[in-house]
């Protein structure tokens, strides 16, 4: 839905808020959290991150899909996670 996490953080914002014609979100806490606020380079210092391994399938297509994950893990790895 976006090129990069600012942009995911001012769409959730956005996303974020009750519809009143949307039951489920009538109970959501007001006002809305800015979450750019929480946008830092540093962010995922010391986490640990959770990996699925067994959903993850063998077939062609999955191939592609698991290599962009492993990358995408290496680069959390390099932020620190």
């Amino acid at each position: 839905m976006t090129r990069d996490v600012a942009s995911a953080a001012l769409l959730l914002g956005v996303l974020a808020g009750v519809d009143p014609r949307d039951e489920a979100t009538l109970k959501q806490p007001q006002p809305v959290p800015n979450y750019m606020l929480a946008l830092n380079s540093s962010g995922l210092h010391g986490a640990k991150l959770g990996i699925p391994r067994r959903l993850f399938g063998n077939s062609t297509y999955m191939a592609s899909v698991n290599s962009a994950f492993e990358e995408a893990l290496g680069v959390m790895r390099a932020l620190g996670a």
